[in-house]
């Protein structure tokens, strides 16, 4: 005795995928809304925070300084380094900006060529 499939049925036993009608997701991914990140990194021929105050480890912060200056929220742990061994000096990068606030958008936007 054979039955006809029903809607909610699974889509062929096959690929045993469940049909997209059941699938259920939490309400709050409908609240889901973009928000812009900045993430900079500068490079530095001499790696000026390991070799003379030896971090490479930690985070830092500008906003103690107010809005003179540019919005740095970094980390120092996070940019690739190389030793060179022609100078016996560190070099690399430096994450120099790790944010995702409007305000540090706003000042880095000009400076951005391309849009991922």
């Amino acid at each position: 005795h054979h039955h006809a499939p029903h809607d909610d049925d699974d889509v062929g036993e096959k690929n045993h995928r469940p049909s997209l009608r059941m699938r259920r997701y939490p309400s709050v991914l409908n609240k889901v809304r973009p928000k812009f990140a900045v993430k900079l990194y500068v490079h530095y021929d001499d790696a000026w925070w390991i070799n003379y105050l030896n971090l490479t480890f930690g985070e830092f912060n500008s906003s103690a300084h107010g809005d003179a200056y540019a919005p740095l929220q970094g980390r120092y742990h996070d940019g690739h380094t190389r030793y060179d061994d022609t100078t016996n000096k560190w070099r690399g990068f430096l994450e120099a900006v790790y944010a995702y606030s409007d305000e540090t958008y706003e000042y880095y936007a000009p400076f951005q060529t391309s849009y991922m």
